[in-house]
């Protein structure tokens, strides 16, 4: 019955959705640009970056009364640059540019977050992006990689089978491509997100083994997001959202497109619909995946992020 919205400037707010059509801010915290929001059990983890000299910070706040969120605990994060993160039992990974590429904290007991692990790869500085992904005992951490300033790219490979001592493996990076945005892990299939060339497919049977068996580039290239469901697959960006089948998850066929406004738009897949968070706001019918048809739009409004809840649909972001 709550949502919580990270934002900028504004901070976190929280809101009473229990009657979606009277929804209301209960409060506000003075937590600004929020780099990373999760929700567990009751307690929320935000994540602020640090800037230069001033370090970032995770808080951890006790949210079982929403309308007084109160702090439980808070730990300093002296590497400042983290993008991600992710549990496994009572472990929180914190995915990092550069220094300190890996750092891990035991959150069994809340108010003392304590910090058991701090790992760096060996080699070159490692330009982490947005995505640090769990599968079994291994977690995979993307990067961007640059000859110029001598920045390591591709994937990172991490054994987490003892989450505190997470130990590195490797870096994959001649069979994969050197700037990746995001990774997706289905049914021993990685999807590597990057936008410099496309779509890379990958046969994960080993998990120490991502050579790439597919590469796709246009109409996947510059696109920014990658959702899989069931034998479908949606890739946002370049102004359009594309509609992929993967009948044989190896050799992805495109069956039908829905230009954008924008290159980056953000959507929603709901059954036979596809929400476009574009300005207007777009509903595609999407029952037939080789002929989508808009059906429906809400003018003056663009959004990040949505939520289907029964017939409402919660917009966050841009305006």
């Amino acid at each position: 019955g709550y949502a919580f919205l990270a934002g900028g400037s504004e901070g976190l707010e929280i809101f009473d959705v229990s009657v979606p059509v009277t929804s209301f801010k209960i409060t506000s915290t003075e937590f600004q640009d929020i780099e990373q929001l999760c929700y567990e059990s009751e307690r929320l983890y935000v994540y602020q970056q640090g800037f230069m000299s001033v370090p970032g910070a995770l808080t951890i706040l006790d949210v079982s009364d929403p309308s007084r969120p109160t702090v439980v605990s808070e730990h300093t994060d002296k590497s400042n640059t983290g993008h991600d993160m992710a549990f496994r039992g009572n472990y929180l990974f914190l995915s990092n540019e550069g220094n300190q590429d890996l750092q891990v904290l035991d959150i069994s007991d809340p108010t003392a977050p304590a910090l058991v692990a701090e790992s760096s790869a060996p080699g070159h500085y490692f330009a982490t992006t947005e995505s640090f992904f769990i599968n079994g005992d291994y977690a995979y951490q993307s990067g961007e990689g640059s000859d110029f300033i001598y920045n390591e790219g591709g994937v990172r490979l991490w054994d987490i089978g003892d989450p505190s001592r997470p130990a590195f493996v490797k870096i994959f990076s001649t069979a994969v491509p050197d700037y990746v945005r995001r990774i997706h892990i289905e049914s021993n299939i990685a999807y590597l997100v990057a936008p410099n060339e496309g779509l890379s497919i990958c046969d994960l049977v080993d998990p120490e083994e991502l050579a790439c068996v597919t590469t796709t580039s246009d109409p996947y290239r510059g696109f920014e997001s990658f959702e899989v469901i069931d034998d479908q697959a949606y890739a946002a960006g370049d102004g359009a959202i594309h509609i992929v089948g993967l009948s044989d998850p190896k050799r992805p066929v495109l069956m039908g497109s829905h230009a954008t406004r924008y290159a980056g738009t953000n959507f929603l897949v709901a059954g036979d619909y596809m929400y476009v968070l574009d300005d207007p706001v777009e509903v595609v019918d999407i029952s037939d995946p080789t002929a989508p048809t808009r059906v429906g739009e809400y003018a003056g409004l663009s959004g990040i992020h949505a939520v289907l809840d029964g017939t409402h649909l919660y917009v966050g972001g841009g305006e």
